[in-house]
């Protein structure tokens, strides 16, 4: 049986999510699987970040299943050691953003 090995980096990049990066340094991904969650979790445990987690819960038309979304929120530097190539692509897209902020 052969072996594979998945990285933390492999799994932020991968799975899809939304990614906001605010401008500030800090990054916040969501998703909406449960199953997502788990592997976005142990990404981010096994590199040693800080992060806030939560889950927003909001509820649907009747009839209609409850919907939710799981977000981490934390810093970009938490990547830099671990996922070298995710941390510059979110640190370029903070900058972008940084800069639209400081436009006005």
């Amino acid at each position: 049986m052969k072996k594979i090995e998945i990285t933390a980096e492999w799994i932020l990049e991968k799975l899809p999510t939304t990614t906001y990066a605010d401008g500030n340094g800090s990054i916040t991904i969501s998703t909406d699987s449960i199953s997502d969650s788990n592997w976005i979790d142990l990404a981010l445990d096994s590199i040693g970040a800080y992060y806030e987690s939560d889950v927003i819960d909001e509820e649907g038309e009747p009839y209609e299943p409850c919907s939710f979304e799981i977000y981490w929120i934390f810093k970009i530097e938490e990547l830099k050691e671990d996922c070298p190539n995710l941390y510059i692509k979110w640190r370029k897209m903070d900058l972008i953003n940084n800069s639209y902020k400081n436009k006005n």
